[in-house]
Order: structure tokens, then sequence, then C-alpha cells
């Protein structure tokens, strides 16, 4: 909307609210009162200019085309009404004001509106849209005919039939174009609406063609409310839009449009059935069958079209115009069948959805359009510009060799691109990429499409690095970028049997290995339990480290059967340890995200302790704080039950991550773990300094927990420095490379033989509360 209709103000909407009451009024009195009804048009017709050029004067607009134009058909309408009502309908001189009238609106707002309904398409879209336009053609030209025989065999003059022609014309053209088109202005949408009334009532009293009385009175009703649209229309705000025709509509679609032609080709049959009916109206019948012929070939040409839009349509992206996914692949294979050296560059906008979120969807599309047209300006003539989908973009470079280095310098040219910002709605957008490349080498028939999946493993390499890169894919690059996937279907095997897709062989993706590490109480010095923690044995990767695997697990959707792994494991660990003689007290398992919100943690702890013959009392359940963890009142519930029965909860990483008061509030843990991240890392000289802010630190945050009444648990402690700085904070227990690395189970056993007594230990999280239950306690506890 441009600023005078922005200034348009609320004396127009007066207007446009009078103009509405009227509309009831006068139509009513036209339509009882049929006698008086020229009078009743007149005088709205006259009031109503009046008023129009009053409010066109006051908006600028009065000297425009479209507006003067309308101020002249309404004064040229009250004319031909007072011409109607002093020399009767068939005078001449009211003839002609009628037909001046027909001149101006033709001549002054038609053509306006036409070129406002006009929308943008491609040449395709001209060709059907060209025979749709023939077919309306062909069946206004029938019935323009049969009414003027009608005219003519009637008795009616020659000016007649050409001003009932005119109107035919004028309501078929207007008619089709509102309801051919979406988004129309209201301007537009009342201008079309009164001409076609207009024009209507024209047609009624040119042509006679009602036999009810006089035709002039009948068809006073249609005027009034002809002449009221169109007052509404002069003070309706989007008219200054319209003047200043910046603004353009949409075409339906196909099936829409067809609706509105099938009414102009069925002309013919029903030109043929009211010629049997009124005789006087008989077509030749040559001419209604070359008629109906035509239409049926036109028809052809429009399904044929429209089939081929939607085709074009369907390859197309309909935001910008560029190809989409099926234009790309389509163009790639050509390119291949050609076997002309083309370099395949995919393109990903780096954390694109932040641009949405801080400009909005709107900015975000037009930031999008930008990109592809700066692209399909900047790169080499010939390059095929597409968008794949959301932010990914593709860009076929014609090149001299597919070898990297050519490659590379496409990917490049086309990263190139992107170093300055795009400016859209007065903000300046800068984006980064992440852009995976190759080339387009001879490969089997139908295979040009693993051209475009090769781009997409070098892009996804591109991204894993941080993004704002180029990278070129070989066979290195999909290795790398395909082992987390392969890793993970291992994984997802290894786990069958907890997942229920069945047990594999070992030898394929070896077995999960549980290593001990043990806990120790930070006065004595003796061990009191440990904490279980996962390794992978694969057969080809040797030992994989938890950081590769568990990460994947999360995301495959497997961790909380990983979980449920390791906790029977190191319970029936635990058991063999008691059958030995060897006193480990506890032992604790790490949980994750997808075990915390699985809703069986209770259920599954309960069973494996049963399974393996230990009571609840000497499982440690440990949750991180990495990631911030939804509250669940089922999770908290499972855990406050867990903690009732004896199993303590531990919280491990703190400091790592959403470490607060309202965190350690939340969950019901007994005991906080120091990440190892807060103890001083620096080497002499700076080993001193290091630890003495690292005091400060954990003092504070000890002070804080042995606050809120928990256990406190520092990890990594290294070296006989960092126990002393342990010491000092009053930690009850301590974990780390200084008392012992994990170990397997019979390792672990040999050394905890080998260590002090624990079992004295005062205040230490270590000392089961309870002695082992037998299995009938347990079967209470799950009950």
């Amino acid at each position: 909307m441009n600023p005078l209709a922005r200034r348009w103000t609320a004396g127009s909407r007066t207007w446009a609210l009078g103009w509405g009451l009227a509309t009831v009024v006068l139509v009513t009195a036209a339509v009882a009162v049929p006698a008086r009804a020229v009078v009743v048009l007149m005088v709205a017709e006259a009031a109503g200019a009046l008023l129009a050029a009053v409010v066109l004067h006051r908006r600028g607009l009065l000297l425009s085309r479209v507006g003067g134009s309308l101020v002249a058909l309404l004064v040229l309408l009250a004319s031909s009404s007072a011409a109607l009502w002093v020399v009767g309908p068939g005078a001449p001189v009211a003839l002609g004001l009628i037909a001046a009238g027909q001149v101006v609106g033709l001549a002054g707002t038609v053509p306006a509106v036409v070129a406002h309904a006009r929308p943008a398409g491609s040449p395709r879209r001209g060709r059907v849209l060209s025979a749709e336009v023939a077919i309306v053609a062909v069946g206004t030209g029938v019935a323009v005919t049969q009414s003027w025989l009608h005219v003519q065999r009637t008795g009616g003059s020659l000016s007649t039939a050409v001003t009932a022609s005119v109107d035919l014309v004028g309501i078929a053209v207007l008619g089709w174009l509102l309801l051919t088109r979406r988004r129309l202005l209201p301007a537009v949408t009342l201008v079309a609406s009164a001409g076609s009334l207009l024009m209507l009532q024209n047609y009624l009293a040119a042509s006679q063609a009602v036999p009810l009385g006089s035709a002039a009175e009948i068809g006073q009703p249609v005027g009034v409310l002809g002449a009221l649209v169109l007052g509404a229309a002069i003070t309706h705000p989007s008219l200054a839009v319209l003047v200043g025709g910046r603004y353009r509509p949409l075409l339906r679609s196909g099936g829409a449009r067809l609706s509105v032609v099938i009414p102009f080709a069925c002309i013919p049959a029903l030109a043929w059935l009211s010629g049997l009916l009124v005789p006087t109206s008989r077509l030749p019948a040559v001419v209604v069958v070359t008629a109906a012929v035509g239409i049926s070939l036109l028809g052809l040409v429009t399904a044929f079209g429209l089939v081929g839009e939607t085709e074009e349509a369907a390859e197309g992206d309909p935001l910008s115009g560029h190809p989409g996914r099926l234009g790309a692949m389509r163009r790639l294979e050509e390119l291949h069948a050609a076997g002309s050296p083309t370099a395949v560059v995919l393109v990903d906008i780096d954390d694109f959805t932040d641009v949405n979120q801080r400009y909005g969807q709107e900015v975000g599309d037009a930031v999008l359009v930008g990109v592809l047209d700066r692209m399909a300006a900047a790169l080499p003539p010939g390059t095929v510009v597409a968008r794949l989908s959301g932010d990914e973009m593709l860009a076929l470079l014609a090149v001299g060799d597919t070898d990297d280095a050519s490659v590379g310098a496409a990917g490049d040219a086309v990263r190139a691109v992107f170093e300055d910002p795009f400016l859209v709605s007065e903000a300046a957008v800068a984006l980064s990429v992440s852009i995976g490349c190759t080339g387009l080498r001879q490969r089997p028939d139908g295979l040009a499409r693993e051209a475009l999946e090769d781009a997409d493993v070098a892009h996804r390499l591109a991204k894993s690095r941080g993004g704002d890169r180029c990278v070129v894919y070989d066979e290195e690059v999909r290795a790398e970028v395909m082992e987390p996937v392969h890793l993970l279907r291992d994984l997802r095997a290894l786990l069958g049997p907890a997942t229920g897709t069945g047990a594999p062989a070992a030898s394929d993706v070896g077995h999960l290995v549980v290593h001990y590490q043990p806990i120790v109480d930070v006065a004595s010095g003796a061990p009191v339990y440990v904490e279980a923690l996962v390794r992978w044995l694969h057969p080809r990767r040797g030992m994989v480290a938890p950081d590769a695997f568990l990460p994947l697990a999360e995301l495959g959707g497997v961790a909380a059967a990983l979980d449920r792994a390791v906790m029977a494991e190191a319970l029936r660990q635990l058991a063999a340890w008691d059958a030995a003689g060897v006193g480990v007290g506890r032992v604790s398992v790490n949980l994750g995200r997808a075990s915390m919100r699985e809703g069986r943690l209770w259920a599954f702890a309960v069973a494996a302790c049963r399974e393996a013959g230990v009571s609840l009392d000497r499982l440690i359940l440990e949750i991180t704080e990495h990631d911030a963890l939804d509250v669940d009142d089922g999770v908290v519930g499972d855990l406050l039950a867990m903690r009732d029965a004896g199993a303590d909860v531990a919280l491990d990483d703190f400091g790592a991550g959403h470490a607060s008061v309202g965190y350690l509030r939340r969950w019901p843990a007994s005991v906080v773990k120091l990440d190892r991240s807060l103890l001083p890392s620096a080497s002499p000289p700076a080993r001193h300094e290091a630890m003495l802010d690292a005091h400060q630190l954990l003092g504070a945050v000890a002070e804080l927990v042995h606050a809120l009444d928990r256990r406190l648990l520092v990890e990594g402690v290294e070296d006989a420095g960092d126990l002393a700085l342990v010491g000092s904070l009053g930690a009850q227990n301590a974990q780390g490379y200084h008392f012992s690395r994990p170990l397997p189970g019979d390792q672990l056993a040999a050394w905890w033989r080998a260590q002090p007594s624990a079992a004295d230990a005062p205040g230490s999280v270590g000392a089961p509360a309870a002695v082992p239950a037998p299995a009938s306690v347990l079967t209470d506890q799950v009950t």
C-alpha cells in the first residue's frame, strides 16, 4: 500500500458505510416502485458523482485517468437516466449518453483493471492463457451473434444491436478477469463488479430481452446497484494502489480457471437449444458446429498446456522461480548424458535458522531468493542454480576438467558469492556456507545422481568441521563422514537383544566391556565403591572410547538400551565380587537423557537387582547435567522411589553444564560430583596461582553443596596436590588417576584387596545402608 492509500482517513470508511446503507434503501425503492426507479437512479448517480468528485479531489486522484473516468462515468449515467425519464427510453439522446458512458468506462477504467489483473507468467503459461482466452472469445462471439440476430429480427435498430453486443463483451471480459485471478484489490473487484452490473442494465434496456413489461424499468434496480458499487470503489483506500499500478495478483490454479472457461464452452450448445425454443434467435448450424469444434480443439490445447504447466511447476522452486530438486536432477542427468565436464557444488547456509528467528520468515525467504539470484548473476553463463530444499542449494558449473583442482576452484567461486552481506528490508545479513563439491565424472547410465550424493557427503564433512569452508569429495572424505553411520549400525546390532532385533555375531560387531574406577574416602584413603564405565571392543576398530559412541547412541535412539546393558553387567559383576569375597560396597551407573525419559527406569533397576541377587541400596544412579534435563513428574517419582528404597542418585559432571541451585534442588540427588574441569590444570610455575584460583572457586561450590546437605565428590584427582586441595574443601569422596585408572573386573578385585579397608570410613556413600536383601524383599519392592 503506497503512502497515498495510507493517508486515506476514516472519512472514506464513513462514505463507504453510507453508500452501503444507501444501496439497501435505493434498490428497495427501485424494486418496490418501478415507475419511479428512473428518478431514484438519477438522484443516486448524481449524488454519487458529486460525492466521488469531492473525495477524489481531496485525495489527489481526481485528475488521474482512473479517477477522472469513474467520475465521468457516474455523470454520464446520471445524464442518461435523466434523458430516459424526460424523453423516453427510445430517444437518441438517451441512447447516445448510454453509449458515451460505455466508451468512457471502457477507455478509462477497464484498461486499468485489465492491466492490474495481468499476472506475470512463463511462456508456457502464456500459451495456456491464450487458449483459455480464445475459448472465452468464441463462446462470447456466439452469444453476441445470437443477441445481434435477436435484436435485428425483433425490430431493433443497428445502434441497439451494437450497444447490446458491446455490453455482452464487456460483461464477459470483466467476469473472466474476476474469476480467474486471486489476490485482487478490493477496488478492482468493486470496479469490475460495478461495470458488469451497469453493462447488464444497458443490455436489458437495449436488447429488450426481458418480456415482462418495460425492460428499461426492470433494469433500473440493476443500474442502481451498479452505481452504488461504483461509488464504493471510488471511496475504497485500495483505489490509490490501483492507480499506482504496483500491485499484481496471481492466477488461480488450472482447475479453477477451467471451471470458469467451461460455461463459455457450453454456449454453442445453449445457443442451439435456445434456437429451438426461440426461433427468432436461431443461429445457422454451420456457426454453431464451427464454434463447438473450435472450442473442443482449444480445450485440448488448454489441457496439454496445463499438463506442461504442472510438470514445469513440479520441477521449479515456487519461492524463487529457479529450478527445484526435480529440475536440478533432470538437468544433472542431461549434462551427464552429454558428457559435459561439470562441477557439482552443493551449498548449505550455516545457521540459517538464526536468520529466520532474528529477522522473521519473510526476510529469510527474501534472503534465499537474493542468494539464488546473486549466484545466477555472478557465476559463469550457463551455470544451473537450483534450490533443493530449505537453505540447501545446488550449482552446476561447466569446468575444463573434473580433477580436484578444477572442482575446488568452482567451489571457491561459489563461496565468493557470499563474501558480501545481503541487503534485505534495510538489514545487512552476513552469511557463511558449508560447501561440498565433486566432478560429474563418467558414471554408468542412470547413476548421475550419485554425483549429488557425493557432494552431499563432502558438504556434511564441511558442516561437521565448523562450516564456512569448501570440501572436495574423495574416498577419504566418504570414509570420514560415513564412519559414525557405520558405527551406529554396528552399535544397533550389538544392542540387538536389548532392542528386540536379535543377537548379532560377536565377530561382526564385538562386545561391550565394562571397566570400573574406584571412588575413595578422602579422610582414610580407602576405596568405598566403584563407577561402571563402558567401553566397546570392536573387531576392526579395536577398543572404542565412550566419547566416540555414546553421542551416537543418543542420536540413534539406543542410549537407553545401552544404559540397561551396562547396569545389568555392573550388577552381575558386583554379585561376582561378593561371591569372591571382595568387599566392593556399591556400584555407580551412568544414565543418559533417554533413560531418564523412557519411563521404565524404576522397574528395570529393580528387575536387574533381583536377577543379579543384590539389593537395590547397593546401586547408585548418576545423571549428567551437561544438558538441561526436562522436569518430568514420572522421572522424579521414579528417582524418589529408588532413593526411598536405598538407591542413591548422584549429579554427575557438576560445573560443566547447567550448574545452578535450582538444578540441585530439582533432582533428588544425594551426591554431587564436581567436574574435573574445575581442578587446576596449569603446570609449574603457574601451578601455584592456578591452585589459589581453583581453591576459591571450588570453595564457593563446596559451600553451596554442603549448605544443601549433599555429599561432595571431586573427579579428576591426578596427584597429591589435587588430593590436598580436595581435602581442604571438606569433600567426602574423590576419584581420579591418582588412585587408579578404570580397570576390568578381575584387575579391580586384585587392586581392591591391596587397599586399606573402608568399612569404618565415616560419612561415606560407599557403605551400603543394609545387607543384600533376599529375593522376597526385592519382589516386594517391585510390587
